[in-house]
């Protein structure tokens, strides 16, 4: 009989391990779905990044949004200069730091305007005002109105100022308005890191031209990125219009001109009128005093009234506070009105310097001399002119002095002064209506009464540094007279001064077997004689009288009975002590003195250094030149000046003797094509007897030597060598340089002329200076070496070589010059042959 079949199930621990397998599969699919997962999402995230970026740094989205941004921030800008007249330090850009009452003052609002225009502080001498500086104590500056050279002041707000400030704060908004966009378009989290920012800023007529560069570095995610971007804009305003007719242009004219009234009627007119010591095309002079004049200058008044603008002025203390306000819209895009703040300080009246006769070397300001109808007593009309239109007053310290006051006039009679005497003082004070002040401490110098004197006046300078005759002499009291110079005898009447200068001054001559009595009348008062000629002729008393006896001098001496004839080293004028008030006012006393009679005066004109040439068509003795702390500039020809030849420098006087025949006494500054260098440029026809060269080619300097016969004239023969010693071809501007081709001209003669830069060609010919040759240089003798410049220059000169043909050098290569060396691109060396017509070395 058949069993039935059986079924066998597994053991339990069989279970156990089919389910172990089950659960390992399961973890590894878990584990690469996770995987893979996070694959994606990082794959998710770089895209989003790579788009944010891109986003970022998208250039027209980055310009657009900080354009905008720096747009609102430079409207931002001028609302606040024009409220400030600057930016404060703790705002953005800010550096200057507020100090109410010293820079700026705060208003009721809070608003802490700037000082445009500051008061000028002296911290030694506050009197020193309006000087530059408070040096020279006590006279300073000496300043008398209308002194148009000085300022009233200090300005503060420039052009510069508004446009440094506006840049920094700028620059600090680039900073905010890229940040924001970063963090906005990139990311929060994005680590900034601060960059400088390059901002230019320039205002223009119609705007305001901006252009900024922003290195931009910032870090997100442990990655560092950077970008440079460029801003550039311009917005449309009439912010520098404002600034030139309201602000800046009237701010300089009030602190540059005392008389300037900052005002809106002033503003408002085309032109302003003040007072000048120079006259000009739109000057008329004072009615009371032709010395000075009434001038007019112009105003931006159209470019005012085209702006609309509405003036204020308001007063704080003595400062005034000038507010502008334009037609709306016309400098910023935004509602509301715009002001423009123009704080002034105030500043204190400028008193005129009270003098006569001033001398601050002697330590007075105000000359009295007793018994002298117009010096005998103290007289003056105080005047000062305050800057910010306030009403002065003045103020009066005597001391030892009993004023009088009529009408503004201040006198001290003569009786007041005859127990007075030596320097005294008394002070001036003009002080405006809120309390500032002008002082001067007037010094007074009472002398004692004039008495006669003669003095010897020369019109000359001495070599020893341009002194004047009278200083020359110093301590030597050896007065000279020259044998062919004019002689001027001045007579006043001074007596002892107790402030005085050196005596100069005659009445009798003794002399070498030579003597004559002068028969000058006492108590002359300015009378004058003059030398070569009899006494008492005053007509003769100006140099330019002797004019036309220069050239013949010995006529003149001939024809006088008073002319210092024989030399000699010892003689002797009787004379008066000539005082002299700062080379302004003498006075005298009887006195001998000694004299010497010489040959000629070595007299120095310092403005006109040349000496008188004879035979000199361009007269080159009139030329005048300006004179420094360092001499007379040669670099600067002011013009010629119609001068007496007496005036000249007289350079073949040296010592006050005469220099010997042929000395050099003139090198004329001005070099020619003369054809005349001794052996060189010139030759002497034998034959024919008469010079034969080349003219018309190089540069030569003339020079002028001494006769040997006269001191003040350069008479003798004239000799020629080249210009600076060099071989030059000259241009057609100069005497005789008309045949030099133009390329040439002002080169090295036989050289190479360069055009932009480059070698165009070798001047050859006669003197090389005639022709251009732009082909090629040949060496036809093998003078020179491929491997090394061939200075003709140089040569011509030294062996006096006036042909390029005797230089052994030709241009252009030809049949004749074949296998030749050559140089093709005129660098001097001839590195290149001649081959089949043409030189194979390259020009490039």
């Amino acid at each position: 009989m058949d069993k039935k079949r059986q079924i066998v199930f597994p053991s339990n621990k069989a279970q156990v391990t089919v389910f172990i397998i089950i659960g390992i599969i399961l973890l590894f699919v878990f584990i690469a779905i996770i995987a893979f997962t996070s694959q994606l999402q990082k794959q998710e995230f770089s895209d989003i990044e790579e788009q944010a970026f891109n986003q970022m740094f998208e250039k027209e989205a980055l310009r657009i949004f900080v354009e905008d941004c720096l747009r609102d921030s430079l409207q931002d800008g001028l609302i606040l200069i024009g409220k400030q007249g600057k930016i404060w330090d703790g705002q953005p850009g800010g550096v200057t730091t507020f100090v109410d009452g010293v820079n700026g003052i705060t208003m009721a609002d809070g608003t802490q305007v700037a000082y445009a225009l500051e008061n000028k502080k002296y911290p030694q001498h506050p009197s020193a005002y309006p000087c530059k500086n408070d040096s020279s104590s006590p006279e300073f500056c000496r300043y008398e109105f209308p002194d148009t050279s000085l300022g009233f002041g200090e300005l503060k707000l420039r052009s510069s100022s508004i446009t440094n400030d506006l840049q920094r704060f700028l620059g600090a908004k680039t900073q905010e308005c890229v940040e924001t966009y970063t963090k906005e378009n990139i990311s929060n989290k994005a680590t900034i890191e601060s960059t400088n920012v390059d901002i230019k800023l320039s205002l223009l007529k119609d705007g305001i031209a901006v252009k900024a560069n922003y290195p931009l570095k910032f870090s997100l995610e442990g990655q560092d990125f950077f970008h440079l971007s460029s801003f550039d804009f311009f917005y449309s305003t009439q912010f520098k219009q404002l600034l030139d007719a309201a602000v800046l242009i009237p701010l300089e004219r009030d602190f540059r001109y005392i008389d300037f009234d900052f005002s809106e009627t002033t503003l408002k007119n085309p032109t302003f009128t003040y007072a000048n010591k120079q006259k000009f095309s739109s000057c008329e002079p004072f009615q009371d005093n032709p010395a000075l004049f009434f001038c007019q200058q112009g105003l931006n008044a159209e470019q005012y009234n085209n702006l609309g603008i509405t003036f204020t002025k308001s007063n704080f203390g003595g400062d005034d506070l000038f507010t502008f306000m334009p037609s709306t819209s016309l400098i910023v895009n935004r509602p509301g009105d715009y002001n423009f703040n123009v704080l002034r300080q105030n500043r204190p009246p400028a008193l005129d310097y009270i003098e006569r006769f001033s001398c601050p070397a002697s330590d007075y300001d105000y000359l009295v001399v007793k018994g002298e109808s117009n010096l005998g007593t103290v007289e003056f009309t105080p005047i000062a002119n305050d800057p910010d239109e306030d009403t002065k007053e003045f103020k009066f310290v005597s001391g030892v002095f009993k004023f009088e006051e009529i009408n503004g006039s201040v006198t001290v009679s003569e009786e007041n002064l005859k127990n007075l005497e030596g320097v005294n003082m008394f002070s001036v004070s003009a002080i405006d209506e809120h309390g500032l002040e002008d002082k001067q401490d007037v010094r007074v110098l009472i002398d004692r009464p004039l008495q006669t004197n003669l003095h010897i006046n020369y019109p000359y300078n001495f070599t020893k540094d341009f002194f004047s005759y009278r200083e020359f002499l110093g301590e030597n009291n050896v007065f000279l007279i020259s044998r062919e110079d004019p002689l001027f005898i001045n007579i006043s009447t001074p007596g002892k001064s107790l402030k005085g200068a050196d005596p100069s001054v005659q009445l009798k001559y003794e002399g070498n077997n030579e003597e004559f009595i002068s028969l000058i009348p006492l108590n002359l008062k300015d009378a004058c004689f003059a030398f070569p000629s009899s006494l008492g002729k005053k007509s003769l008393c100006d140099l330019d009288s002797f004019k036309t006896n220069f050239n013949e001098w010995d006529k003149l001496l001939s024809k006088s009975d008073l002319s210092f004839e024989t030399p000699t080293v010892t003689g002797k004028l009787f004379l008066n002590t000539t005082t002299n008030y700062c080379s302004e006012q003498e006075v005298s006393s009887v006195k001998e003195i000694n004299v010497a009679v010489v040959a000629c005066l070595s007299h120095r004109n310092p403005t006109h250094p040349y000496p008188y040439v004879r035979d000199d068509s361009n007269e080159y003795y009139k030329y005048q030149f300006p004179v420094g702390e360092d001499g007379t500039d040669f670099s600067k020809n002011i013009g010629k000046e119609d001068i007496n030849p007496f005036m000249a420098s007289n350079l073949c006087c040296v010592g006050n003797k005469l220099q010997s025949a042929g000395a050099t006494c003139f090198t004329n500054p001005d070099p020619g094509c003369y054809g005349r260098v001794k052996d060189y440029t010139i030759s002497i026809n034998s034959k024919k007897n008469n010079p034969s060269g080349f003219s018309g080619y190089v540069k030569e300097t003339q020079v002028a030597t001494c006769d040997g016969k006269r001191g003040n004239i350069c008479a003798g023969e004239k000799t020629y060598k080249l210009e600076f010693n060099q071989l030059t071809c000259g241009n057609s501007s100069l005497t005789g340089c008309q045949t030099i081709k133009s390329e040439c001209q002002n080169q090295p003669a036989y050289g190479y002329p360069q055009k932009e830069g480059e070698a165009i060609g070798w001047c050859y010919g006669t003197m090389g200076c005639q022709s251009l040759c732009t082909s090629e240089v040949v060496d036809l003798q093998a003078v020179t070496k491929p491997s090394k410049a061939y200075d003709a220059n140089n040569v011509a000169k030294t062996k006096h070589i006036t042909k390029s043909e005797d230089l052994n050098l030709v241009c252009g290569c030809n049949s004749k010059t074949e296998s030749k060396a050559c140089d093709g691109n005129f660098d001097g060396v001839f590195s290149g042959q001649c081959r089949g017509g043409k030189c194979d070395e390259s020009k490039g």
